[in-house]
């Protein structure tokens, strides 16, 4: 049975190298991408993944949603957050 992940990061490149990273790991599969906080939230609930790791600065993503989706998504699987500041 393999681990079902949804990557959450608004720069395509996070997201293809996590999955090129995640490819390398035996029984993991990555079963979507999200681009933005909303499409995050709504893609756990669909998807329902064994893991999300969630970009929380990103657009569409502000303290409210993060605190509201938290109470979703760890109902569903655990969060691994990730904050890039440039």
């Amino acid at each position: 049975m393999s681990v079902r992940v949804l990557i959450a990061d608004d720069h395509p490149f996070v997201r293809n190298g996590l999955r090129s990273l995640l490819r390398e790991i035996p029984d993991c599969e990555v079963i979507d991408e999200a681009q933005d906080g909303i499409d995050a939230v709504e893609k756990a609930i669909h998807d329902k993944p064994d893991v999300v790791v969630l970009d929380i600065s990103m657009p569409r993503m502000n303290r409210t949603i993060l605190r509201r989706s938290s109470v979703v998504l760890a109902k569903r699987a655990p969060v691994a957050t990730s904050l890039n500041r440039s």
